[in-house]
């Protein structure tokens, strides 16, 4: 199985692909290249064995796209959750003192893991 949520304005790995600097804070310099999360997603998906085209509810700021489960990978699923104004912080946490940037409330990220893991097969 995968889980994978994600910010649509998360900076380090880019929604869409393509390059994305690092912060300076992290002490590393360059620009890392990344796949888009719906190719990685695409090719977990296809290497789970997940047919058709995924379940997919809209909400008011967050996307759930939900695959499989799979045939041949122990009924393996895959699930992509898009948080629209998502960005570096955890969705549903509390604010940290000092920083910009401040969590998304349109999900709960831990309760989400929870959620999706207690459902998988051993």
């Amino acid at each position: 199985p995968l889980f994978v949520l994600l910010g649509m304005e998360f900076l380090i790995v880019l929604f869409v692909g393509g390059g994305a600097a690092p912060p300076p804070a992290a002490g590393v310099g360059g620009v890392t290249q990344t796949l888009g999360v719906k190719e990685s997603v695409g090719m977990w998906v296809k290497a789970n064995g997940c047919e058709g085209e995924a379940v997919v509810r809209k909400e008011e700021e967050v996307i759930r796209e939900s695959y499989g489960p799979g045939k041949g990978k122990a009924g393996a699923r895959v699930e992509l959750v898009t948080v629209v104004h998502g960005n570096h912080m955890w969705p549903g946490a509390k604010a940290m003192e000092g920083k910009s940037q401040k969590p998304s409330k349109a999900v709960d990220a831990t309760g989400e893991m929870w959620r999706f893991w207690g459902q998988a097969k051993e």
